[in-house]
């Protein structure tokens, strides 16, 4: 196994200010208090010595922010767009570290939490999540805390547990080009009572819709090209369709013990933005002569477009999440102890259409058939004493992938299509731990926080590659691979509060990205992606 490692030393003096959806207002003029779970316990937002933005119910109805890619531009050092070549794969990057390929035998760099279960791959992750109640974007690695593929940050969704109260919200939207949005959620009253029977039980449900017709119309073939130019695949690209969901339910059984469930879907079936033709080679000769009629000026997004191969992208996002929580209050020398279990099973069908040439003539069509699943079991202790506030826990995952990759080249020539496929299986355990000690030395005045993180991972993937047929000089082939990888991500961060609302922090962080397998008709090549290093001295104020 080839190891190769990239240190990134930056010296950081920016303060830290909090947006919008951070910190609001109070009543009385000054600052409210915002409890976040970046560090999975609750905390202050200004006592955290991490890089963070925190946006509230507030902001994120302000702002519109439905999901992940609504908060790009938002975030400092931040940028969040769609794929290439689509609308419901995510590309993130964070202080420069981006990962472009949606493909799922690449990983993010950038992990992508909701209600802190990992989701594990890049495409389909733009999904509408029904009733969020805070965003949170850490940069910089955080190998410790949250594992493997967090080598620029994390990105924490959480949603609105129910309120036991019975109540409900509904809004709506209008818009141009047929917009239309509608949002709508029920609150239960609380049924039954806490340490008796089964304890109290209350629910949410929540449904919102999002429809827009498209920006560019398909017509049909304009210049003319029969017998080479094919009918219009569809009417229009661009648009919206959108439907999301989610049902929670909580079961508080003692004051002690207590039980979450949800369960939540998104699903956009849509158009994405057209290929649009802007330069063909040798447009004199060959096939160049067929397609340089359609090139279109690349400073131009045309109205109009005509394109042969169907364009769509449809995705369907589901998932499951148990939540346990248990506070068996004091134990001895390990303080007050809550004991936490979150279960995860997450689904994605995803299916989408090119016409990579941006032409009505067959020549360069591709499509992606993906089915993944993933599955998570995360095991934590929290716990407080006088002088210590500590995280402990195990973390297992595992994942399953199969993609069909049809791919046409020249198809207007009677060239056939190549089925091509692949996927992965891949399993990774971990045990990781995070302790903030204050000295108790009378010169430090309890200014001092020394915090120590690490993680040990160990993973492994098995990946699959099948290709039938191919264009010449490549002869068809396919392989399987497996190997196997590990890592340790330490932490050190040493946090100084001149104030209670002004504190200074240097902090030494590492992250890492899982191991892969290179993808090529000649023999496979397994890496292990760098290890990123980050020292840091930024400054929090309130």
């Amino acid at each position: 196994m080839q190891t190769t490692r990239k240190r990134l030393v930056q010296a950081c003096t920016t303060a830290l200010i909090a947006m919008c959806g951070a910190q609001a207002l109070a009543q009385q003029g000054g600052l409210e208090e915002i409890v976040v779970t970046a560090q999975k316990r609750e905390q202050s937002l200004q006592e955290i010595p991490v890089a963070i933005t925190a946006f509230g119910a507030d902001a994120l109805q302000q702002q519109r922010i439905r999901d992940v890619g609504d908060i790009s531009g938002l975030v400092p050092n931040v940028q969040i767009n769609p794929s290439p070549s689509g609308s419901t794969g995510v590309t993130v990057a964070i202080r420069g570290s981006v990962t472009i390929n949606p493909a799922v035998t690449w990983e993010p760099t950038v992990g992508l939490y909701l209600d802190g279960a990992f989701i594990g791959k890049n495409v389909g992750g733009i999904f509408d999540v029904a009733d969020l109640e805070r965003v949170e974007v850490l940069r910089g690695p955080q190998g410790s805390l949250y594992g493997k593929n967090t080598v620029g940050g994390a990105i924490n969704l959480i949603t609105r547990k129910p309120s036991g109260e019975l109540g409900g919200t509904l809004r709506g939207g209008i818009g141009n080009e047929g917009y239309y949005q509608l949002y709508g959620s029920v609150d239960t009253p609380a049924l039954g009572t806490v340490g008796e029977g089964l304890g109290q039980l209350s629910a949410n449900i929540t449904l919102q819709r999002e429809e827009r017709d498209g920006f560019t119309d398909n017509i049909d073939d304009p210049i003319g090209m029969a017998p080479f130019a094919g009918p219009r695949s569809s009417d229009e690209y661009a648009n919206k369709d959108a439907d999301a969901g989610r049902i929670a339910l909580a079961l508080d059984v003692t004051e002690r013990f207590d039980m979450r469930y949800a369960y939540d879907f998104s699903e956009k079936d849509q158009e994405p933005t057209a290929s649009v033709l802007t330069a063909v080679d040798d447009p004199g000769l060959g096939f160049g002569a067929l397609l340089s009629p359609y090139i279109q000026s690349e400073n131009d997004y045309p109205s109009k477009l005509s394109n042969d191969q169907s364009r769509y992208e449809k995705s369907e996002v589901e998932g499951h999440a148990l939540h346990l929580n248990y506070r068996p209050g004091e134990l001895g020398s390990l303080g007050d102890v809550t004991f936490k279990s979150i279960t995860s099973y997450r689904k994605l069908s995803w299916d989408d259409a090119i016409d990579l040439d941006g032409s009505p003539i067959d020549f360069f069509h591709s499509e992606r058939h993906i089915d993944y699943d993933q599955f998570s079991q995360e095991l934590q202790m929290v716990g407080a004493t006088e002088r210590l506030n500590y995280v402990l826990g195990l973390y297992y995952f595992e994942e399953d992938a199969d993609v069909k990759n049809p791919i046409t080249f020249f198809g207007v020539f009677g060239s056939p299509t190549a089925p091509n496929a692949y996927g992965l299986e891949g399993d990774s355990m971990a045990a990781f731990g995070q302790v903030d000690w204050k000295p108790s030395a009378a010169v430090l005045e309890d200014r001092l926080t020394v915090t120590l993180g690490a993680r040990y991972t160990e993973e492994s993937k098995d990946q699959y590659i099948d290709h039938p047929i191919t264009t010449a000089p490549v002869t068809p082939f396919s392989a399987d691979s497996n190997d196997d990888w590990s890592n340790f991500s330490p932490a050190v961060t040493l946090n100084w509060a001149f104030t209670d609302a002004l504190n200074v922090y240097a902090r030494y962080a590492e992250g890492w990205k899982s191991g892969a397998t290179m993808v090529s008709p000649t023999p496979w090549r397994h890496f292990s992606w760098p290890t990123t290093r980050k020292r840091c001295l930024p400054m929090n104020s309130a």
